[in-house]
């Protein structure tokens, strides 16, 4: 099934507020919203459902948070892979084909050197990993802009943008040769 609003560059509409619903459903002030969402299916199956009768045009995975430093604050950086895979395969089974599936790359809720520690390199290394964790055949937001058929969510002020873009634009890349590998 192609989309072709995601190569158009016109305006799409998506799910959204997906923490609000979230925090509505019982998602408690603090928690992990990925571990939770895996733990608690059924809810996130129920919003996304919901998204699509009222005309969302595609659904995000819901890995905004999902990235290595983000999870680390819950002892869960070594998950990053899975985590996202299974949130993945989540919204993909839950869209069934009905509307597509955009990989959600959030902030890492660090600073880019030189305004905080964090390397421009390892940002990007950051969101390759998310991005390659079993999320092939996804499109990506960054940062609310499109770039080429790839785009991501509000990474914003905290100096990824770029780094996301740039990540998305390395995983495109890689994820092209190895389709025409296999």
């Amino acid at each position: 099934m192609k989309h072709l609003f995601f190569k158009t560059g016109k305006a799409a509409i998506l799910d959204g507020a997906m923490g609000t619903e979230l925090q509505r459903e019982g998602l408690p002030e603090g928690a992990c919203q990925e571990m939770w969402i895996l733990e608690n299916q059924s809810i996130l199956k129920k919003i996304q459902r919901q998204y699509i009768s009222a005309g969302a045009q595609a659904l995000l995975v819901p890995s905004f948070g999902a990235n290595k430093i983000k999870l680390s604050e819950f002892g869960l950086s070594q998950k990053t892979s899975e985590i996202n895979s299974k949130l993945a395969a989540i919204t993909k089974k839950t869209a069934g084909g009905k509307v597509p599936v955009a990989g959600d790359i959030g902030p890492t809720g660090q600073f880019i050197k030189p305004f905080g520690d964090l390397d421009f390199e390892t940002a990007v290394e950051i969101f390759k990993e998310q991005g390659k964790a079993g999320l092939t055949k996804i499109k990506y937001l960054v940062g609310g802009a499109v770039v080429d058929r790839d785009f991501a969510d509000s990474v914003g002020a905290d100096g990824c943008a770029d780094n996301a873009v740039e990540a998305v634009r390395v995983l495109d890349s890689l994820l092209k040769k190895d389709l025409k590998k296999g």
